[in-house]
């Protein structure tokens, strides 16, 4: 950073320091922070996404390790952005530009003043209204830690206990706010969905629904949903020495590129991502934009058609808010069975619409096998 073109601009200015030893502050982990909170950085962040908007018509920016910028400047980018949006003399500009980066506190960051952070921490401040960031929690306790290859979450365990459980009731909710919560198991970032879960120890046999039924939890979840290109193909990242790779921003295209021939080979998982997408779409009561309409029509389940669920099963129910008037369902119920042995439902009543894996009809009696998930719909 000392030869930067910031510190050859204006040096000391651009960047953030230790008071004590000078040296770069490095919350990022990384070597060095930009001092966001500095008028002329700020204004750099700004022009640099009017640019980007303007003259490559991009619809969405990503913050990197969004939490070492300070809240004040994220909100400006995002004013900035909606005002072109809504410009008519700006021709080209993509509508709806979405916003969004990674939340984490950053520790150990020095900054001038006492400025508020753009992380989690302050999500609910009414500056980070239409800014994303990543929940982290919600991936963890579907897959296990992204820093422990062999680390577990609800997908491979069989009992999983009271705190995966509670995690998941409240992150399915989005309940801080649907709009600012992205909902993800994988990015680019990490080992791929595919690779984590058979490093974890799912068997080989049950990867592909494990894979499903990973990406079904957030994709049936409040908030932003948010899928890794190719997680839909099951892939794979592997090295020239057959290992697979966690970080594989400076591998080469052998590694990163999407092998398309997984689409054949697994065109049954393919057809499941399409349907869980296309469903998504169809219907407004995975996609309530405010917490408080979710709270209101959205409830847990402990037990639904004869069935008290064990710790390895979640469900939920929720109802068509009155003012939905073109929602097509009354009412819907998710059922994600986790990694037990199947259960046995009463789905008399209901229309089956969507099952994440095996032969799944309605009866009184409707077999569920292990890691799948299920929708259930009444039309209104």
């Amino acid at each position: 950073a000392q030869g930067s073109n910031f510190n050859r601009l204006v040096p000391g200015y651009y960047y953030r320091y230790d008071d004590f030893t000078g040296n770069f502050s490095n919350g990022s982990g990384v070597g060095n922070d930009t001092a966001s909170e500095r008028f002329m950085f700020r204004k750099f962040m700004v022009d640099s996404t009017d640019f980007l908007a303007r003259e490559y018509k991009l619809g969405g920016f990503r913050f990197d390790l969004m939490g070492l910028h300070d809240l004040p400047s994220m909100k400006a980018v995002r004013d900035n952005l909606i005002t072109l949006d809504q410009d008519p003399t700006t021709e080209g500009v993509q509508n709806d530009i979405i916003i969004y980066g990674e939340g984490w506190a950053m520790g150990g960051t020095k900054t001038y003043g006492s400025p508020v952070m753009a992380n989690y921490n302050n999500i609910t401040n009414a500056d980070f209204a239409g800014i994303g960031h990543f929940s982290d929690d919600m991936r963890d306790a579907v897959k296990g830690s992204v820093f422990s290859a062999t680390g577990t979450g609800w997908i491979q365990s069989g009992t999983s206990g009271s705190t995966l459980k509670g995690t998941f009731k409240g992150k399915l909710k989005a309940s801080l706010d649907p709009q600012r919560a992205v909902q993800y198991v994988a990015s680019h970032d990490n080992y791929a969905l595919f690779d984590k879960l058979l490093l974890s120890g799912v068997p080989e046999e049950k990867l592909p629904r494990g894979n499903v039924q990973a990406s079904a939890i957030p994709m049936f979840s409040q908030g932003i949903f948010f899928m890794h290109a190719g997680d839909e193909l099951m892939r794979e990242k592997i090295n020239a020495d057959g290992s697979r790779n966690h970080n594989s921003y400076n591998a080469p295209d052998s590694v990163n590129a999407i092998k398309w021939n997984r689409k054949t080979e697994f065109f049954t998982e393919f057809s499941k991502y399409q349907e869980m997408l296309a469903l998504r779409q169809e219907s407004q009561l995975f996609r309530i934009p405010a917490a408080n309409i979710i709270a209101a029509v959205y409830s847990d389940l402990t037990a639904f058609g004869g069935h008290t669920f064990a710790s390895s099963t979640l469900g939920y129910k929720i109802i068509r808010p009155s003012a939905y008037t073109t929602e097509p369902f009354a009412e819907v119920i998710v059922l994600h069975n986790g990694n037990n042995t199947g259960i046995t439902v009463d789905g008399s009543g209901y229309e089956l619409l969507f099952h994440s894996y095996g032969d799944v009809t309605i009866s009184a009696s409707m077999a569920i096998a292990g890691n799948t998930t299920i929708v259930l719909g009444k039309r209104a």
